[in-house]
Order: structure tokens, then C-alpha cells, then sequence
């Protein structure tokens, strides 16, 4: 399940933008009022997430938490 974020909700919607729909509605893009284009959205945002895509600033906050991981295994402080 992916948990909803607002950087989640962005990605929606630049899909929605895009042209992402479920084929059935006459919903034009950018519009996000047809429960089976959500669905299908949540669902490309999941198949992106599974092959590694993540936001920016969440792979910074990752990083961050390994190299302060790092620094006290070591014994060493980070300095950039």
C-alpha cells in the first residue's frame, strides 16, 4: 500500500496531467474526479515505487539517515 503524502499526491497529479486514465470516463487530463482513474493512478505510483522511484527529497532524508548511521558505527562525524 502506498502510504499518502502530499509528494504522492504531486505525482498523481502530474499523471493525471499526463493523460493518465482509466479508459472508461470521458475525463479529460488534469481532471480527477473519476474514482477508476485514481485507482489506476495509485496504481502506476505503486509500479514506479516497486522499481525504485522516489522523490527527491525523500532519497535526501534517506541519505541522511544512513550517513548518521554510518558516522556512529564508525565513530567518525560526517562532514560533507
Amino acid at each position: 500500500m502506498i502510504r499518502p503524502t502530499t509528494t504522492d499526491d504531486a505525482a498523481l497529479q502530474a499523471l493525471s496531467n499526463a493523460g493518465a486514465m482509466c479508459g472508461t470516463c470521458a475525463n479529460e487530463p488534469g481532471n480527477r474526479t473519476c474514482p477508476y482513474c485514481e485507482e489506476a493512478r495509485q496504481r502506476y505510483l505503486k509500479a514506479l515505487r516497486a522499481i525504485g522511484w522516489a522523490p527527491l527529497a525523500e532519497v535526501q532524508n534517506q541519505l541522511a539517515t544512513v550517513r548518521t548511521d554510518l558516522a556512529h558505527l564508525t565513530g567518525r562525524p560526517y562532514t560533507p
